[in-house]
């Protein structure tokens, strides 16, 4: 699982499904992130071609103490209100290109989530990294019918898609199964 990293449960905003480790992160600096826990994996003798990497289509939020504070670390003071991570209702959104991941400010709400960018990001990463594959949790939560997210349906699954599809391929030993 490379997700629920960091949530409402930590006094700190923080990316739950970032890639890399990033400026200001309090709780598990430096570990708390995938890709040291795909290395850790790959470096105890688990193949990387078995390695399938997560990816949340929610995200984690937390109530923000000073709104005027909005970096990764600032201090949050409990779980968020519920919302969608659409720009266009009143939200400035800040892609993470250090941690790859993405959070949106609402006032003084701080959401943490991945956009169709950072997902396409990740799977540059995962293929260059010969790790297996992706997964997502979960398919419910990906905006199927484009009306959530302003980025049309399944933007997520979409992302992982066209990046997956590229010309470095992954593993002979990756399946996709579904389980309905």
């Amino acid at each position: 699982m490379s997700y629920d990293l960091h949530g409402p449960w930590e006094g700190n905003v923080d990316l739950h499904g970032k890639l890399h480790s990033t400026k200001g992160e309090v709780v598990g600096a430096g570990i708390y992130n995938t890709e040291f826990a795909a290395k850790y994996w790959a470096e105890k003798g688990m193949p990387k071609e078995k390695i399938i990497i997560g990816i949340p289509t929610y995200g984690q939020g937390w109530t923000l103490k000073d709104p005027s504070k909005t970096a990764i670390g600032s201090e949050g003071s409990g779980k968020s209100a519920p919302s969608t991570t659409n720009p266009d209702d009143g939200g400035k959104e800040t892609v993470d290109k250090e941690g790859v991941g993405a959070y949106m400010v609402k006032g003084n709400q701080w959401y943490g989530y991945d956009t169709p960018e950072t997902v396409k990001m990740k799977m540059d990463w995962l293929k260059q990294n010969g790790y297996g594959g992706a997964f997502i949790w979960c398919l419910d939560f990906d905006d199927f019918k484009g009306e959530t997210c302003g980025k049309g349906p399944y933007p997520i699954m979409k992302a992982i898609n066209d990046g997956l599809s590229g010309s470095a391929p992954l593993s002979s030993a990756v399946s996709v199964v579904l389980h309905l």
